[in-house]
């Protein structure tokens, strides 16, 4: 099948490959970074493609390159695959590892939720409306509780990138998100 990408995924496009090009010609610097972590936001809220994904694999190995970079603890208590958009989650967690230094996913009445101390922004709130889920904050505690609706398949999990992947690529969602604070 051909796919034709709309106007939207060829402007994103377009403005990776101006900020890549900058890149090669003044090194990295952080608010390039900046910027194509936007792009890359603005990229995912756009995507629509849903594909079955191991959460508890995905996210231990999203969060071991997150370790590299900064203190951060986690603990997951999700098994099975679930369909998820996978752009929209690297975004939702990485914003979360970003601000925090703790993180927990469970799993509640078929729902995954996800736990942690930080201030959240517009862009996480967008993100996490995206996907249909809900953020709720405690305001003694100071606690984020995130609700995501995934449904429960037993597809087999699509190929996604390994921490060591994350850690030597620049331009990988964890060095935009973590590297350009």
């Amino acid at each position: 099948m051909i796919y034709y990408p709309n106007k939207l995924e060829m402007y994103a496009n377009s403005l990776r490959l101006i900020y890549q090009k900058l890149i090669l010609k003044d090194s990295i610097k952080p608010k390039y970074l900046d910027n194509l972590r936007k792009i890359y936001e603005f990229e995912a809220t756009i995507s629509d493609n849903i594909s079955p994904l191991n959460l508890e694999e995905f996210c231990s190995e999203l969060f071991n390159a997150v370790i590299f970079y900064k203190k951060f603890n986690y603990n997951l208590h999700i098994k099975g695959n679930y369909l998820v958009n996978q752009k929209i989650l690297t975004c939702i967690l990485l914003n979360i590892a970003r601000k925090s230094e703790f993180l927990k996913m469970y799993i509640l009445k078929e729902k995954i939720i996800i736990k942690s101390k930080f201030k959240p922004d517009k862009i996480l709130k967008k993100l996490v409306g995206t996907l249909g889920g809900i953020m709720l904050k405690s305001l003694n505690t100071k606690t984020v509780y995130i609700q995501l609706n995934f449904e429960k398949t037993q597809k087999k999990t699509t190929d996604f990138d390994t921490a060591f992947y994350y850690c030597i690529d620049p331009l990988s969602p964890v060095n935009l998100y973590l590297n350009s604070q």
